[in-house]
């Protein structure tokens, strides 16, 4: 057997924001060793990676601090703010880029944060590549006394770009107008895209939890609390249900009379979908 990457578990870098691996030191180390490993990489725009974060408190500077150890290594950031993880997916794979990088936590509480790397197609960063960024970490040089972030500000066209795919996904979605769902955005990344995806396509929204501060992501609410939104879809009798969880890569959805429809739920429609 070989080598295995110690430092990327099952779903990138994670830990407690401000703690070794997510210290500002090793985040820069990070940077730098990505950005030496993924700029050799073919894409239609090798030596680019765009870099998004869900909303703890901690997101901002561990992006900022990782766009600049990227940038160390002469690579090229494009920084889009908070989006939905399966947004960074569709920028990476849409616009080229080298690697798409996500700061996020997911469904962990706000005191944890986390670094998922996803290769050109938009899929997750594979295992050899983990262990070159982790090679790479032992040469990195340290960070400099103070960093220069001035320059890493938020590409907001982006996001629209994201918001156009969505859109185009319904195709005519005159179907859609008029229905109603209730969607618990779990005060993540999702509080940035629903309420505009659902004004876009006709469909009348209730948003619930899309207030983040930095600290109350997943607290209470989302895919891991989803009885609020349960509830809220069966005296509502709206059509449909949803929950995210911080970063918006997977949802639970409830039906008109409030019922939980799990992953299982979802497998099974899609087979449906896909047999028909």
């Amino acid at each position: 057997m070989g080598d295995k990457p110690t430092l990327f578990g099952t779903d990138g870098v994670r830990g407690v924001a401000g703690k070794p691996p997510l210290d500002p030191a090793t985040v820069w180390k990070l940077g730098v060793a990505i950005g030496s490993v993924l700029g050799r990489q073919p894409a239609r725009r090798a030596g680019c990676v765009v870099v998004g974060e869900d909303t703890r408190e901690s997101s901002g500077w561990i992006s900022r601090t990782l766009a600049a150890g990227l940038a160390a290594s002469g690579i090229q950031v494009t920084y889009v703010g908070v989006v939905t993880t399966p947004g960074v997916a569709f920028l990476t794979r849409h616009h080229g880029f080298a690697a798409g990088i996500m700061v996020s936590a997911s469904h962990n509480p706000f005191e944890d944060n986390g670094i998922k790397v996803l290769s050109s197609s938009g899929m997750k960063l594979g295992e050899q590549a983990e262990i070159e960024i982790e090679r790479a970490i032992a040469s990195a040089d340290a960070a400099p006394a103070t960093l220069d972030q001035s320059s890493f500000q938020v590409s907001p066209a982006y996001l629209n770009d994201y918001l156009d795919y969505l859109v185009s996904l319904a195709g005519d979605a005159s179907h859609l107008v008029g229905m109603s769902v209730v969607a618990d955005c779990a005060h993540g990344a999702s509080s940035r895209v629903a309420a505009e995806l659902f004004r876009r396509l006709g469909i009348r929204a209730r948003i619930l939890h899309a207030q983040p501060d930095g600290r109350n992501i997943n607290l209470g609410c989302g895919s891991l609390h989803p009885e609020r939104m349960t509830s809220e879809t069966k005296s509502a009798n709206a059509d449909l249900g949803v929950a995210f969880d911080g970063d918006a890569d997977r949802a639970l959805f409830s039906t008109r009379g409030g019922r939980i429809a799990d992953g299982d739920s979802v497998l099974y429609a899609c087979a449906k979908h896909f047999q028909d």
